[in-house]
């Protein structure tokens, strides 16, 4: 038997296109509502209170994740972009893993500068990042 995992409900303006969608579970609760940014540049979501709790950037290709409150960030998810050097190499091993960091630029405004954040397990073991 087919249960539902959501419901999804579109909000569109004059021109057809969509400005919200909220996102229900199966007895009907508000999960989250979505957002575009101006221009089409990417994509807000909110939880039920109307906090932040993630964000997309189309452009950059990348996710911003928040915790609960809308006021710490969790997690930055992007493609670590293989015309970049990682700036500052990889870091010593620690329990077989390894951390690297590279970024688009090292000075300007904080919304033109791109951080990618790389960790590889250079050991047979399984490592764990917290």
């Amino acid at each position: 038997m087919f249960r539902a995992d959501a419901f999804y409900s579109f909000r569109y303006d004059d021109k057809g296109q969509c400005t919200r969608r909220l996102e229900y579970s199966p007895e009907m609760k508000l999960l989250r509502t979505m957002e575009p940014l101006p221009d089409k540049a990417g994509l807000i979501s909110r939880n039920p209170e109307g906090r932040v709790v993630s964000e997309r950037l189309y452009a950059q290709g990348l996710r911003r994740e928040y915790d609960p409150t809308g006021e710490k960030l969790l997690a930055v998810r992007a493609k670590l972009p293989l015309d970049k050097d990682l700036t500052y190499g990889w870091g010593p091993e620690v329990n077989g893993l390894s951390v690297a960091v590279g970024c688009t630029a090292t000075a300007g405004a904080p919304e033109d500068i791109l951080l990618w954040i790389s960790v590889k397990n250079s050991g047979a073991a399984k490592g764990q990042v917290f």
